[in-house]
């Protein structure tokens, strides 16, 4: 695991972001902010390594699990659970900016997720919270939106 952090999501997304922009500043798109949008650009990379390199690795085992009714029941509630309140914390549903404080409730169900789906449950719901998350941002709602969209998305609120 930390040789993939170090190698995939660490040093090859540096050398992407390297080369990706010392290529655009080769072809005269210059930029004053270069360092910056080199790290918007490395971590962006690096945040799409690490949650779907291991969601596409999970996933591509062509044997899928046998859920029982109750298992697809519980699955179906945890998917429509984790979908309502990250449309109410990311989305701007019911509450608007007030709603900051609900992104919290997304942890019990994940945990729950986890421990009765394993690694599959887990890491679907996680990257189903980066989508609303890297949504809500993008339109300006949500825990981490801020003025400028960059800073949105690189920079959270602590």
């Amino acid at each position: 695991m930390f040789r993939f952090l170090a190698l995939a999501a660490v040093l090859s997304t540096a050398l992407s972001a390297t080369g990706g922009l010392g290529s655009l500043f080769l072809a005269g798109f210059k930029t004053p902010e270069f360092w910056r949008s080199w790290a918007t650009w490395w971590f962006g990379d690096m945040a799409s390594v690490i949650l779907l390199t291991p969601f596409l690795i999970l996933w591509s085992n062509n044997r899928l699990p046998a859920l029982k009714l109750r298992q697809l029941l519980e699955a179906v509630a945890l998917l429509a659970a984790l979908v309502l309140i990250c449309r109410i914390a990311f989305g701007g549903w019911l509450f608007g900016r007030q709603a900051n404080a609900l992104a919290f409730l997304v942890i019990p169900i994940l945990l729950w997720t986890a421990m009765r789906f394993g690694r599959r449950g887990a890491i679907s719901g996680c990257l189903l919270l980066a989508i609303f998350a890297i949504a809500g941002s993008l339109h300006g709602t949500g825990p981490f939106a801020r003025q400028n969209l960059n800073t949105s998305l690189f920079w959270p609120r602590l």
